[in-house]
């Protein structure tokens, strides 16, 4: 049997060599894309894991007789990353804190209160 592996696809060279060498070397690859959920702007060059290169993972994939899975990480993303980060950034600007809360060091971190 062979050993089944995951390569990430982002439809570019690097990716796609990457799952041909692994087929050629008795592996059973399939790839899969993140989602991201990142807008282009109107005349902007499209950017990596957008929907051009989806497809384009999607045909390399299918070219290389191998799965393709695209997950939609774009909720995550926002709900995890951004929104935590724009509630952060607003009282960093105005010098209120200093660290990021993911990495603020535990010695650094508000105490909460307790009523």
């Amino acid at each position: 049997m062979r050993k089944k592996v995951l390569v990430a696809m982002s439809g570019g060279v690097d990716s796609a060599v990457a799952a041909l060498i692994l087929t050629e070397q008795g592996y059973q690859p399939a790839g899969v894309t993140m989602c991201l959920g990142v807008k282009e702007a109107e005349g902007e060059k499209p950017r990596c894991c957008g929907p051009d290169a989806i497809e384009d993972a999607r045909r390399v994939c299918e070219r290389l007789g191998i799965p393709h899975y695209a997950i939609d990480y774009a909720n995550d993303l926002e709900e995890k990353v951004i929104r935590p980060f724009i509630c952060w950034i607003r009282p960093a600007r105005s010098g209120l804190i200093t660290w990021p809360p993911a990495i603020m060091p535990e010695s650094k971190k508000p105490k909460r209160a307790t009523f």
